[in-house]
Order: C-alpha cells, then structure tokens, then sequence
C-alpha cells in the first residue's frame, strides 16, 4: 500500500557547542508537514525524542548530520501513519545502520578470523531482525489481516459448481441459480 506524499523529505541541522560534544538538532527551518510524513506524529516532544533517537542511530565513527538526513528521508519514503510506526521505522533504521556497520568492519584489512565471524554473524542476525521488523509493519498496516490475490482462474463451466461460502463455517448451495451450460445446477 502506497502512502502518497506532496513534500519533500525533512531536513534538520546540527550545531555543537565550543568546547563541548553535546550536539544540538534544530528543526525550526524544517516544514512541518514533512516532519510529520517523515514521523507519523505533530507531537514535537516525541519529535524531537525520533530525530535524537535516529542521530544515536549511526555509528559515531561517521556520524554527523547528513546520516539524520539521510534516516529522516528513510522514515519520509516510509511514511509512518502514527506514533507506534514511527517508532518501529526507527528501529529499523537503527537495525540496519547497526547490520551494515558489521558488515563494513568484516571488509577491514588484517583481521583475524575470529573477529571476522563474529561482526558477520552480528550482521546476519541484525538481517533477520530487520525483516521480521519488515513483517512486524505490514502486520500492523494491515490491522492482522492477509490479502489473498487471485491473478488467474480458469473455470469450465460444465463442471463449475456455485456456493455460498458461510465465513463461519459450511457452504449453501445456489441451486436456484440458472446453470452457466443451460442444465441443472442440483449437486
């Protein structure tokens, strides 16, 4: 299911302080519409809580504002429509930042097998749980129900058999109906 957007992706910026780490976010120039496609919510104290959670998100190696950029135009293609989606669509971000991290430091040159194994199986493990996080959206999204898509039936109509199906349980035949060949529809 496709969720249509009109604005673009948000952008936030980063400043820190002389003489300390602390980094702060401001998302003042940022249009509140595309905050609000990109997090699923105009709550801006659970705002302001997804986008320090999506900063923390990314290894600190590399970090820096572009990578919160970069997680918000994740979550705007995403498009959470509420505040448990939001938070799920940050984990996911964070899951994959992780997986791909492991799988970047498996790449280094000079490591040892050992290390070498661990960082993949810490890679395929974050794998799986990003697709049963995937799993775990489309339940959501589609309140526990399935679709099932039929694409292509053939039917001979001397042998078809018309029923009702009850959902809770048996079939009525429609024997009144007419007979798709002209002769009886009596089982």
């Amino acid at each position: 299911m496709k969720r249509a957007s009109s604005s673009a992706p948000p952008k936030v910026t980063e400043t820190r302080d002389v003489g300390c780490s602390d980094t702060h976010i401001d998302i003042s120039g940022t249009d509140p519409k595309a905050l609000k496609d990109a997090l699923g919510t105009q709550d801006p104290d659970l705002i302001a809580k997804l986008i320090f959670q999506i900063r923390n998100a990314t290894p600190s190696n590399y970090s820096n504002f572009s990578d919160s950029n970069a997680a918000l135009a994740v979550l705007h293609a995403a498009r959470p429509t509420d505040a448990l989606e939001s938070l799920l669509a940050v984990q996911m971000v964070a899951v994959h930042n992780l997986s791909m991290e492991f799988n970047r430091c498996c790449l280094l040159p000079g490591q040892s097998n050992e290390y070498i194994e661990m960082n993949l199986n810490r890679a395929i493990k974050l794998s799986r749980l990003f697709a049963q996080q995937m799993e775990a959206l489309t339940r959501y999204r589609n309140r526990g129900q399935q679709n099932i898509i039929v694409q292509h039936v053939e039917v001979n109509a001397s042998n078809a058999v018309v029923e009702t199906v009850n959902p809770y349980g048996g079939r009525e035949s429609l024997s009144s109906a007419p007979s798709l060949d002209g002769g009886s529809n009596e089982i």
